[in-house]
């Protein structure tokens, strides 16, 4: 369950808002084990502009929390799908001209990171206030109170590109993802692709994606055969896997093998080198990209690096060079909610049950109990008695993101 959240008390005075994951009541062993093992990969990796970056976890004592960046726009598929019927397709070569409303990170929008008030000896605070998915919060309408901006082909090629390149920081990072897809790549501000979902964390057995294979459940139409036949995960096989994402990203999110149930006609067909046809968006030179991405020899698949290169050839220079100076932004001044330069996530104590109260106010969801979950930080400096920060969660209503 993710809901989301506001973050109050910065030094500037603005608020930002979060993603806070956490498991629900009836969460399954594999479910805290997927969980904690997210929350591992990501305090291993570090920051990077095209991957979900994590804020601050709660992992002591109760609970675990998950705090990582929001993302305004939501999952890229369903991104793709309210915007499909804006689709452009271009009448001229956009690889050598810049669009005039990309990556314009000015002061006004584009303040990602966040500058925490501190002084000696004052303890600071973050307040995270859980909020509704209300008119102001929810994609549809967050994007409903934006100028309508249709998709290009562009657009679909640098969502591509940007992909590629969070993929590239994984596989350096000797992280295999397992579960690429449209629904893990989610869009932030300026329709930033952020990589998300390093776990498998979320509820397997409502999700038709996923099939029972023993006692877990898999996606089986995003993997490689051999991660489907002999459970074998490398940066290969999701390389396999962001084929079939491309595909997803040009047929506007459609889902893979249409018309195709996961049988043993599908392992047969695949087995037998059947692939997916050419999405009517796709150029060939994409469709081949695809089509290296889905060899049947993972050695003989294309890096992420050459995925990222051969798909930024299409792409403006300009547009290039924005996302490489915003990469660089971002590595050097990562978001965090510590300050005096500690540049790890934030850790927080569980909560206390003394700090646990219900409010049935009238701001409550109909039908519904506002719970106030107060999470109490813990120092990371406590053996000194000095203070680094202080923050703290407020988790109002429960709402899915």
């Amino acid at each position: 369950q993710v809901i989301e959240a506001t973050v109050l008390g910065t030094a500037d005075g603005n608020s930002f808002n979060v993603a806070v994951k956490m498991l629900q009541p009836t969460a399954r062993t594999c479910e805290k084990q997927a969980l904690m093992s997210e929350l591992k990969i990501m305090t291993h990796l570090g920051a990077h502009l095209n991957i979900v970056n994590l804020i601050g976890a709660c992992t002591l004592g109760g609970p675990v929390y998950i705090v990582t960046e929001y993302c305004c726009h939501g999952d890229l598929v369903g991104y793709l799908h309210r915007y499909k019927h804006l689709v452009l397709n271009e009448s001229r070569d956009t690889a050598s001209s810049c669009p005039t409303n990309y990556m314009e990170m000015n002061e006004q929008n584009g303040s990602q990171y966040i500058t925490m008030a501190s002084s000696p000896g004052h303890m600071i605070y973050a307040d995270l206030e859980g909020s509704y998915l209300s008119s102001l919060s929810s994609p549809e309408n967050i994007e409903d109170q934006m100028p309508v901006c249709p998709l290009s082909l562009l657009d679909l090629r640098y969502f591509s590109y940007q992909a590629a390149r969070g993929m590239e920081f994984l596989a350096s990072h000797n992280c295999v993802h397992r579960d690429l897809a449209a629904r893990n790549v989610l869009l932030g501000n300026e329709r930033m692709v952020k990589i998300c979902d390093f776990g498998l964390a979320r509820d397997l057995s409502i999700d038709a994606n996923y099939i029972s294979k023993g006692t877990t459940f898999l996606p089986v139409k995003w993997m490689a055969p051999e991660s489907i036949f002999h459970s074998l995960y490398t940066p290969q096989s999701d390389v396999w896997s962001y084929g079939v994402l491309l595909w997803e990203i040009f047929t506007l999110g459609e889902s893979p093998y249409p018309g195709m149930t996961v049988d043993s006609n599908f392992y047969t067909r695949l087995r037998e080198g059947y692939r997916m046809e050419k999405p009517k968006l796709s150029s060939d030179n994409i469709y081949q990209l695809m089509g290296k991405c889905w060899n049947s020899n993972a050695d003989k698949r294309p890096t992420f690096t050459e995925l990222a290169e051969k798909i930024g050839q299409t792409l403006p220079q300009c547009l290039l060079q924005a996302h490489a100076l915003s990469c660089s932004e971002f590595e050097s001044a990562p978001p965090t909610l510590m300050s005096h330069h500690v540049t790890a996530p934030c850790h927080l104590h569980a909560p206390h049950p003394h700090n646990k109260v219900v409010d049935q106010s009238s701001e409550a969801c109909p039908g519904s109990t506002k719970e106030l979950v107060y999470i109490t930080p813990l120092h990371s400096q406590e053996e000194t008695g000095s203070f680094i920060s202080s923050c703290y969660i407020d988790l109002k209503v429960h709402t899915d993101v």
